[in-house]
């Protein structure tokens, strides 16, 4: 079996940044999936995160639930809890649907940003250039997140980026697995660069291009990721 071993887990998440212990649990347990702090047929117990996370077995239970939901993972009966494998397809669809939506966002905030809003994402480029010289996979998907969220609140499309939050699980997991490979680093964060400089130009045509090629990207890294991390893939 291909196996790693991630950097040390430093983000863990804050129980008083969320409205109730439930939402924390399941928000905290996804972070882990998604982080690879938990692997692909990692068995999970209720008792075990119950007291890593120093709450009762209700909310972990219904954690449990609402990620058996999205399918991060499975609940087997006189097995417990697994996490799931990649699933290829929802990959696929996940990329997809970003490109759709993504793409019509950018054109919507193209030319339009404020000088407060260009600021917030010079500064999420920044940190990202710390993070590549950091070597800190965690710290650069973070802000790789809020940089590509950004654009959706400018445009005031809370509630889709909501969505995309929850289809795009799959394909956070590959994204992470990618970042593992700190060269790709530098590659994305030029990516990121030139699309902040077309939104804030108006340049919609060659944006539409950028975010294709940005995105797509991952179906590349996508055949070597299924060879190195076999075990870790479904590909039904």
């Amino acid at each position: 079996m291909n196996d790693f071993k991630p950097i040390p887990d430093h983000g863990k998440l804050d129980v008083n940044d969320y409205a109730s212990v439930g939402e924390y649990v399941y928000a905290e347990i996804r972070r882990q999936i998604i982080s690879w702090q938990l692997k692909p047929g990692q068995r999970l117990s209720e008792a075990e995160m119950s007291k890593s996370l120093g709450v009762s077995r209700t909310p972990v239970r219904e954690g449990f639930l609402r990620l058996k939901s999205e399918g991060l993972v499975e609940i087997l009966s006189q097995r417990g809890t697994i996490i799931s494998k990649i699933d290829i397809k929802k990959v696929t669809e996940s990329v997809f649907v970003r490109n759709c939506l993504e793409r019509e966002v950018l054109r919507e905030v193209a030319g339009k940003m404020s000088e407060e809003q260009i600021k917030t994402a010079n500064k999420y480029l920044k940190k990202q250039d710390e993070a590549l010289k950091d070597k800190d996979y965690i710290k650069f998907h973070k802000y790789d997140v809020l940089f590509h969220q950004l654009f959706f609140l400018v445009a005031e499309k809370d509630y889709t980026w909501e969505f995309l939050y929850i289809i795009d699980s799959h394909y956070d997991r590959v994204r992470m697995l990618t970042l593992l490979d700190y060269d790709k680093f530098k590659l994305l964060l030029d990516e990121h660069t030139e699309l902040l400089r077309l939104v804030v130009e108006g340049e919609h045509e060659a944006l539409a291009e950028q975010l294709s090629i940005h995105i797509n990207y991952i179906f590349k890294e996508l055949e070597i990721l299924k060879k190195q991390y076999e075990e870790y893939f479904t590909l039904d």
